[in-house]
């Protein structure tokens, strides 16, 4: 282009990054459907797959550098995951929706199988179907007490059980005054009573500071009023299990984790409500954002940038690739970003610095590796490599699925192919 290696990679950085300032700019006065912003992810993902495998991962095994190039993979996968945990820990997962949903949806899923987990520990509990475990959920009311507080009088009627969640239960014999048990963390008292219609044997007194969960048969019986599956299913427990009496001698606690392990992946996806909270909590998570999305974008653009050096010029697939990455990655960021109430202002100089730390990303890539051995140019091309795919099979593809769902298989396909004939038009 110019003749200057260093200033043509910086050319090439700022024409390939130049689409994301123009991207948020679009989103300000355009928002398309999600089908069709679904459509340009997906083809920006299948030019990125094409690019790093013919231009990062064809050039290296073609001069016989296997083995840098897969460890560069692995180390740039890697990185790419320990950073991206990182920065998703103080927010940078609201960068995109999906990595939004998917994060919120893990974490929501672990409180879950918390939740029921200590539930399960009731023997009829985990005999209720797994999908619809988290309806079990609103049967629960928490109670906090101190020390001789009465949870249940001995002599009163069984419509009501409790689950220790934290401190010290005693059942006392209300005649002698006698400890019969204490009852720790998970400790459950008055299944059978509750089952049975009985009353209970002993009183609950709490010997310190703790919180309890009770469950009411009220609610419960509001609820098989309901699910007409779920009575079916408490009715033939009530006749194989009740009548004849509890006969489980298993580790309740191994039985529980699997139960609740199985019902926590029926756990909803994120609301949009949800996701707006996350925001709130993650107010100052501007600069986790700013870094994960700064982690998208760095290792391509440093590989643009060496990829000058081999004297072929710049490779044009590799150069649509990341422009086709960058242009709808910049819009659908734009549009979450302006629904979270981010400023016009913000998001502008967000993506100008961006813009303007990719293109030196790419004039350095250049600058540094100049002079290198094959071996490590087959290293740093497994990095970008690495880092890429990963970043790509994460983020872009399950937000244009996310976005588009079918229509993501022939867009992808599209831009893999497109990538292709600029390859050989090259």
């Amino acid at each position: 282009m110019t003749g200057n290696p260093p200033l043509d990679s910086l050319i090439f950085g700022l024409i390939s990054a130049v689409v994301l300032p123009v991207g948020a700019l679009i989103a300000f006065v355009w928002v398309p459907k999600k089908r069709v912003l679904a459509a340009l992810m997906a083809f920006g993902a299948g030019a990125l797959i094409c690019a790093l495998t013919m231009d990062l991962v064809n050039e290296s095994m073609g001069k016989g550098e296997f083995w840098p190039l897969a460890a560069g993979c692995i180390a740039g996968g890697i990185f790419y995951e320990f950073c991206n945990h990182l920065l998703n820990q103080q927010g940078g997962f609201l960068r995109k929706r999906s990595t939004a949903g998917n994060f919120i949806r893990r974490k929501k899923a672990k409180e879950l199988r918390r939740l029921l987990n200590r539930l399960g520990h009731v023997h009829f509990m985990r005999h209720l179907p797994h999908n619809q475990a988290i309806a079990l959920l609103d049967l629960i009311e928490e109670e906090d007490l101190k020390a001789g507080d009465v949870v249940i009088e001995q002599g009163s009627s069984g419509d009501e059980l409790f689950i220790v969640e934290s401190g010290e239960i005693d059942l006392i014999d209300k005649g002698s005054g006698r400890v019969h048990r204490r009852l720790r963390e998970n400790g459950i008292f008055g299944e059978l009573t509750f089952l049975r219609n009985e009353e209970h044997t002993f009183s609950a007194v709490a010997a310190g500071e703790s919180r309890i969960w009770l469950i009411s048969k009220t609610r419960l019986n509001a609820l098989l009023e309901s699910n007409r599956k779920m009575a079916g299913i408490f009715s033939r427990y009530l006749k194989t299990h009740v009548e004849p009496g509890l006969h489980d001698n298993s580790n309740p606690g191994v039985h529980a984790a699997a139960w609740a392990d199985l019902a926590a992946e029926h756990a909803s996806l994120p609301t949009s409500d949800e996701i707006k909270e996350h925001h709130e909590k993650h107010a100052n998570a501007g600069m986790a954002i700013y870094l994960g999305m700064l982690l998208d974008g760095i290792p391509e653009s440093v590989v643009l940038g060496a990829s000058l050096l081999g004297g072929n010029g710049v490779s044009f697939s590799l150069l649509a690739g990341i422009v086709l990455s960058n242009f709808p990655e910049s819009l659908s960021s734009s549009v979450v970003m302006r629904e979270n109430k981010y400023g016009k202002m913000k998001i502008m100089a967000l993506w100008t610095s961006l813009f303007l730390i990719s293109s030196l990303s790419a004039y350095l890539g250049n600058v540094l590796f100049a002079g290198a051995s094959p071996s490590t140019f087959g290293f740093v091309n497994g990095v970008a490599a690495g880092a890429m795919l990963v970043m790509t099979a994460e983020t872009m593809l399950p937000e244009a699925f996310e976005k588009g769902g079918t229509v993501v298989g022939l867009s992808t396909l599209a831009g893999f192919l497109c990538s292709v004939m600029l390859k050989v038009i090259g």
